[in-house]
């Protein structure tokens, strides 16, 4: 047989043994078919699957020039878990009512230079890990390149709930903020 032919022959066979182990077991089917799936919405209520991210957002503006911010590394933490940002794969300043981001040695925290639309620089440090339902203590520390903090926040978060899906259908996000700017946008 031609080698496409062969390919062919043996995906129908994957699937032919796939589905006929699904068939023969009911409860691996139903399984199967539920993936992603709320399996208990209330009585007469079809759930949507809209996602959504708990944590929160801290705003500062920056205490020291765009080149200075390069240099520097935020000190981010949720209660006792940290993660430092660092800004010095950003090259250039964001243009107005832009944002760049630094990077992080941690996946459940970020952190961007932005820019208003004056072109005034400020940090939005995001945390996007596990988060309590209440009173979590955030804090930043921006730290200069010789070592001495620059600027410091630290703030218990009383989270926004909401319900993307209903409160039947789930899930619950919890969200903060922290806005230190002097003028917010």
């Amino acid at each position: 047989m031609p080698k496409r032919t062969t390919v062919l022959v043996s995906i129908l066979l994957v699937v032919a043994v796939i589905s006929a182990i699904l068939l023969l077991n009911r409860p691996l089917l139903d399984k199967v078919a539920n993936i992603g799936k709320n399996t208990n919405p209330a009585p007469g209520r079809m759930c949507t699957l809209i996602g959504c991210n708990s944590g929160a957002t801290i705003y500062f503006d920056s205490p020291v020039s765009f080149a200075e911010l390069q240099k520097s590394t935020a000190n981010f933490c949720q209660n006792s878990k940290c993660f430092n940002i660092y800004f010095d794969n950003i090259k250039a300043p964001p243009q107005p009512e832009t944002g760049l981001y630094g990077h992080s040695d941690g996946n459940e925290a970020n952190g961007m230079i932005s820019t208003d639309k004056n072109g005034k620089i400020y940090i939005q440090l995001d945390w996007g890990g596990e988060t309590g339902t209440k009173n979590d203590t955030y804090s930043a520390d921006l730290i200069n390149s010789q070592g001495k903090s620059i600027y410091s926040v630290e703030k218990v978060v009383n989270y926004n709930v909401s319900y993307p899906n209903g409160k039947e259908c789930g899930p619950t996000c919890y969200r903060g903020v922290i806005d230190e700017r002097l003028s917010p946008n």
